[in-house]
């Protein structure tokens, strides 16, 4: 019997550090698209290192801190491919998880306030997400042409104001 739990430990070990590896494969593969700025696809790969990370079967020591460290980077990674998509629910969701292992994660507190303001902001008002339209300061040429409008349209009103006297 006890070579038996022993056997399935290793087992459930080799399986834990096959899962490991596949899922650092994932999140190059995701580092590499979010890169390329193809944010879906970097986020399918972040989310299939999470979810195969997920079914890791009672890692111990080393090897449970090597999962949880990678499974951070994978969710910190998904939630910023979130927020480039403008998938503000999800990502805050996801930093969530984040938060369950590792509470005090700048990253992850940074990333769910801006998905949560920028979630209550895209709710208050269709526009809000719209860039500003940009000032631009008029020509040189324009100005002075507006400033000259400007004078003629004074010198008139000062004559029809003496003319309407006069009258």
């Amino acid at each position: 019997n006890l070579r038996r739990v022993s056997h399935l430990s290793n087992t459930d070990a080799l399986r834990t550090n096959k899962q490991r590896l596949a899922a650092a494969e994932l999140q190059k593969k995701g580092a590499v698209s979010f890169k390329d700025l193809d944010f879906k696809s970097a986020a399918r790969h972040f989310l299939d290192g999470v979810q195969l990370l997920a079914g890791c079967q009672n890692p111990s020591g080393d090897t449970a801190k090597q999962v949880n460290e990678l499974q951070l980077f994978l969710l910190l990674n998904l939630a910023m491919c979130w927020l480039k998509l403008e998938k503000w629910t999800k990502a805050a969701d996801t930093c969530s998880d984040a938060l369950k292992i590792d509470p005090t994660n700048g990253k992850a507190l940074f990333r769910r306030a801006t998905a949560t303001s920028s979630s209550a902001t895209s709710r208050r008002s269709p526009t809000a997400r719209l860039p500003r339209p940009q000032t631009t300061r008029p020509s040189r040429r324009s100005s002075s042409r507006d400033q000259d409008r400007q004078a003629r349209r004074e010198r008139e009103g000062v004559r029809s104001h003496v003319f309407k006297l006069n009258a």
